[in-house]
């Protein structure tokens, strides 16, 4: 400070009569975070320079919220530059989460930029009894548990009840997940499809005998050709329509079934043939027997008709057949010098000349009734 007597001053002591004029920028203890004053005869001022350092937490501030920052140059852990005091306040980082670990920490290359804490996710700490789900810690995480910060992430690669035709699902909070594991098996009939017309596809794993967890049932109802006339079955997925059997073992009848019932109806033989005896066999079924149209009479020609039947016509004694007596003509002229014959033909007696050895000369009747050659 500069005091001078100076009792016309408007700045002069009343008792005194001087005047003290303060210079601040003659005091500086060194710390950065103080505001140096001259202010003699202060409490806590220097005796020697009337100096004092009074301390400002504003000049302390390292930015990060976890930290306390107090300016008190007399502290052992004072900075020796600025005076100021960091403390850590780990209590400032809590997330409330029970999962994490949060420690207040400006150095570290974990450390939040604003905050200057450090929170380490522990998933250890978590875990909501479903084997199903990813545990994780992630506090302030859509989803996560309040308290704890953890959340279990649903996964359904860890869900299989070892039957294909379950739709496996995590899904903890259906009603009708696992305890334990928290899965979710759903049946679908659609995966036991087996392409075969006649089965009932169900996914019933409880009452399935086979890995699958499918029951392919036959169901002969749905193998219905409505046709009363036949039995209708369903054999490892395919259709049979077997035809009831209405064999009477009677080959003399028809055997059909109407849709309600049997029926016999009789055979009729006919093969439009009146050549044939149509008859009807119950072992063998229908026979035709060629009939006989024998007159018994050697004099008639028989034959039969396809559609008249027997037939019988008067037999021609042009030659030897059927009975026939056949007269031979009698051509003898008496004469030995001729050659008789009958012409089979006309029916006309022929008496030819003998030729005798000589042409020239005339055969004649000697006095025995010969015929020599006349000399």
């Amino acid at each position: 400070s500069t005091e001078v007597c100076n009792p016309n001053s408007e700045d002069t002591d009343d008792e005194t009569g001087c005047v003290i004029t303060l210079n601040n920028e003659l005091c500086g203890d060194g710390y950065s975070c103080t505001i140096d004053t001259c202010s003699p005869g202060t409490e806590g001022s220097n005796g020697e320079t009337g100096c004092i350092g009074i301390p400002s937490d504003e000049f302390c501030s390292d930015g990060y919220s976890c930290t306390i920052d107090t300016c008190n140059p007399d502290s052992e852990d004072a900075d020796g530059e600025t005076g100021c005091v960091i403390t850590l306040n780990s209590s400032s980082c809590d997330d409330g989460a029970s999962c994490s670990t949060e420690v207040c920490n400006p150095n570290s290359e974990d450390t939040d930029d604003e905050t200057g804490c450090v929170i380490t996710l522990n998933n250890e700490l978590c875990g909501d009894g479903y084997s199903c789900t990813i545990d994780t810690c992630s506090p302030g995480t859509e989803g996560s548990n309040g308290e704890t910060g953890c959340i279990g992430i649903p996964s359904d690669e860890f869900c299989s009840d070892g039957y294909s035709c379950t739709i496996d699902t995590c899904n903890p909070d259906s009603e009708d997940a696992d305890g334990e594991t928290g899965c979710v098996g759903v049946p679908s009939n659609e995966l036991c499809d087996d392409s075969r017309i006649c089965t009932l596809d169900e996914c019933n794993p409880e009452s399935s005998n086979n890995e699958s967890g499918c029951s392919n049932i036959s169901q002969d109802f749905l193998c219905d050709d409505n046709n009363g006339g036949t039995i209708d079955k369903c054999y490892y997925g395919f259709c049979f329509n077997t035809p009831i059997d209405c064999d009477d073992h009677d080959e003399c009848t028809l055997d059909s079934h109407n849709g309600e019932q049997c029926v016999h109806e009789d055979i009729h033989c006919n093969d439009n043939n009146a050549c044939t005896e149509d008859t009807c066999s119950r072992s063998r079924g229908c026979e035709y027997n060629k009939i006989t149209c024998d007159d018994r009479n050697a004099c008639t020609i028989e034959y039969c008709d396809k559609e008249l039947g027997c037939q019988y016509s008067e037999a021609s004694c042009n030659d030897e057949k059927r009975g026939c007596q056949i007269t031979w003509k009698d051509c003898d002229d008496n004469n030995p010098c001729t050659i008789d014959s009958c012409d089979e033909l006309t029916g006309n007696c022929i008496n030819e000349e003998k030729v005798c050895s000589d042409p020239f000369t005339v055969c004649s009747v000697d006095l025995f009734g010969e015929c020599v050659q006349q000399l």
